[in-house]
C-alpha cells in the first residue's frame, strides 16, 4: 500500500474542526460527492465505531481505531475492495506576527 500524504489549512479552531471532521452526518459538508451514512454505530470519535458512507452505487464501511479528541484520529475503510488507513492530525498553525512597518 502506498502513502500520500497531504494538508489543508482551515481557519477554525482544531475543536471546530474536529467536530465537523468526525460526525458522519456531516461528511456532505465536506467530502464531494453528497455522501450518505445510513449506517452509523457509536460516535463517531470513539474506537471501535462503525459508519457506512455511500455515493451512487458505491459504499464504503469506515472503523475509528484510535482517537485522541480533538487533536488525533485513526481510521480503516473499506471500498470495492480496497483499504485506506487514514490518520489525521488537526493541529492549531502558528500565526506569524504581522508584518511590522519599515522604521
Amino acid at each position: 500500500m502506498g502513502t500520500l500524504e497531504c494538508s489543508v489549512s482551515i481557519k477554525a479552531t482544531p475543536v471546530d474542526v474536529w467536530k465537523t471532521y468526525v460526525d458522519p452526518s456531516r461528511l456532505p459538508e465536506w467530502q464531494t460527492g453528497s455522501p450518505v451514512t445510513p449506517e452509523v454505530h457509536g460516535k463517531g470519535d470513539q474506537p471501535g465505531s462503525t459508519y457506512s458512507s455511500g455515493r451512487g452505487p458505491g459504499t464504503a464501511r469506515t472503523t475509528v481505531l484510535a482517537a485522541v479528541p480533538p487533536r488525533r484520529i485513526v481510521t480503516r475503510t473499506v471500498a470495492r475492495k480496497e483499504l485506506a488507513n487514514l490518520k489525521a492530525l488537526i493541529e492549531r498553525e502558528v500565526q506569524e506576527p504581522p508584518d511590522q512597518p519599515v522604521p
